[in-house]
C-alpha cells in the first residue's frame, strides 16, 4: 500500500506552481547574467576585428621581410577593409580600376553595338598581375582613426602604414567602432616588435 502511494506521487510530475517557481528562478538569474553576457558578445566582434588587422599587419610585415621588398597597409576611413601589398600591387589595382571605369563607360556608349567576348583596349591584359590583398573586418566594424604615434590624428581619410624590408614601421593607434553598438577599441601597434595590443 505504501509503495504503491509513493509510485502514484512520482508519476504524476511537477505541479503547475512548482514549474512556476523554476520559471521565475531561471528569469531572475538570466536578469542578473544578461549585461554581462551582452558585454561579453559586444567585445567578441571588436576581438574578432582586432584579430584580422593583427593577421593583415602580420602578413604585410612577413612579407616585407621575405620578398625584401617595403609593403603598405592601408586603411581608409569609415571602411572595413584592410588592404596590404607594395607599391606595385596598389598600382596594378589603381590600374585595373581605371580600367573597369573605361570599360564601363565604354559598354554605355556603345550600348547598341554587339558584345564580343575580346577584351577592351582598357583591361588588363595579364591576369597574374598581383593586386594587394584584402582583409575584411566584420560588417558592423569600421576604422575611424589613426593616429602615429609622434604625430597628432591627421585629416585624411586614407592612411598608409609603411613597413620596411627589415619588417620596421612606425608606432601607431587605430581605432575600430562598431556601428551597431556604438561602442570603440584602440589597437596599438609596436613598429619594433611588431604586437599589437588592445585599449579599452
Amino acid at each position: 500500500m505504501c509503495h504503491d502511494l509513493r509510485t502514484h506521487r512520482s508519476a504524476r510530475g511537477f505541479s503547475m506552481l512548482e514549474l512556476m517557481i523554476v520559471l521565475v528562478v531561471m528569469v531572475g538569474l538570466l536578469a542578473i547574467a544578461w549585461p554581462n553576457m551582452q558585454r561579453l558578445l559586444r567585445r567578441t566582434t571588436l576581438n574578432e576585428a582586432a584579430q584580422v588587422l593583427r593577421e593583415a599587419i602580420d602578413e604585410g610585415r612577413y612579407e616585407a621581410i621575405t620578398t625584401g621588398k617595403p609593403i603598405f597597409v592601408q586603411m581608409q576611413q569609415g571602411n572595413h577593409e584592410v588592404r596590404t601589398g607594395s607599391f606595385a600591387n596598389f598600382a596594378n589595382a589603381e590600374d585595373a580600376d581605371k580600367s573597369l571605369e573605361t570599360e564601363s563607360n565604354q559598354s554605355e556608349a556603345f550600348s547598341d553595338s554587339s558584345a564580343t567576348s575580346q577584351p577592351g583596349p582598357g583591361m588588363r591584359k595579364n591576369q597574374d598581375e598581383k593586386t594587394p590583398r584584402t582583409w575584411r573586418l566584420p560588417e558592423s566594424i569600421v576604422i575611424t582613426e589613426v593616429t602615429w604615434t609622434s604625430d597628432s590624428i591627421t585629416d585624411d581619410n586614407d592612411w598608409w602604414l609603411p613597413i620596411s624590408a627589415t619588417g620596421l614601421s612606425r608606432n601607431a593607434s587605430i581605432v575600430l567602432y562598431d556601428t551597431s553598438i556604438h561602442e570603440k577599441m584602440t589597437v596599438t601597434y609596436a613598429s619594433a616588435t611588431g604586437a599589437l595590443e588592445i585599449v579599452r
